[in-house]
Parts: C-alpha cells; structure tokens; sequence
C-alpha cells in the first residue's frame, strides 16, 4: 500500500543520489556569454547571469533543467544544456540541443560527464546539424549513473 511514508522515502533517496551533484557551464570563450537556467518541472526560470571568458556558471541538480547558453544578454537563440536526474533509478539523463539555435557553432562545444565511463557530448566546430546535438526528431539524450555534467563552451 502506498503511503506518505513510502513518498518521504522515495523523497529522500532521490535527495541523497542527487544533492551533491550539480551541473557546470565554462566558459572558455574569449568573451561573456549569458545563462538562464529554466527547471523543467514549470518553475521560474533564474535571472540572467553573466559569465565571464575563463568563469563557470554551477547549479546543484534539481528536478531537471533546461541551461541555455548565449551570446547576448537577451539569450536568443541559445545552446541547451538539459539534464533530468532520477535519483531512485540512480541516473542522469542529459544531452545538449540547439532546437532554439547555437551561437557557439563556429566552436568546439564538450558536455562532459565526471564519469569517465559515460558518454561525452564533443561536437566539432560546424557540427550544428549532426548527430551530436538534439534537435528536432533528432533526439540524443544519453543516460548515465549520477554524476557531475560539465559543459564547455568553446573548448580547445
């Protein structure tokens, strides 16, 4: 029978295989970019923030998250970075999408998880419309055991 101590518990193990994890933007290129985090489950997206040439944006994991990633401080057209933990199957799902467009294109773009044994988003400069970014029918979410994301913009 279902119960709100079976809630409490799931709750709870979802909040331990996912607190100390966090998604992580750097920004390697050489200007500002600009993030807004939108959390997939309807709440309010953040405030613009600007992260400088050498600087990272970090979240702690929640619930899931859409990043987007710009070259203006309007944020049109940004780079996704989306992930989706799910603490009682013990995963992260994740992929990078350029289904609202990509303004870092032209660059080298990693989504990188610290578990080496995953896989590892490294789309080439022009790779726009390849395999390596969701976008439109073209879905490349990957799933990998709870772990940091990292994503870098502009990567060497």
């Amino acid at each position: 029978m279902y119960s709100a101590k079976t809630a409490l518990l799931g709750l709870a193990a979802w909040v331990v295989g996912t607190s100390a994890q966090s998604a992580v933007v750097l920004n390697n290129c050489t200007f500002d970019i600009f993030i807004i985090s939108s959390p997939t489950n309807g709440g309010a997206s953040t405030a613009v923030e600007t992260i400088a040439s050498g600087a990272n944006y970090t979240e702690a994991y929640t619930t899931g998250s859409a990043i987007k990633v710009a070259a203006n401080n309007t944020v049109e057209s940004p780079l996704t970075v989306e992930y989706t933990p799910n603490g009682q199957a013990g995963l992260v799902y994740y992929d990078l999408s350029n289904n609202a467009g990509n303004p870092f294109a032209d660059f080298n773009n990693v989504l990188a998880p610290s578990n080496s044994s995953c896989f590892t988003f490294n789309c080439a400069a022009g790779s726009a419309g390849s395999a390596c970014y969701s976008n439109g029918g073209n879905i490349q979410v990957k799933a990998c055991t709870i772990t940091d994301l990292t994503t870098t913009v502009c990567a060497a």
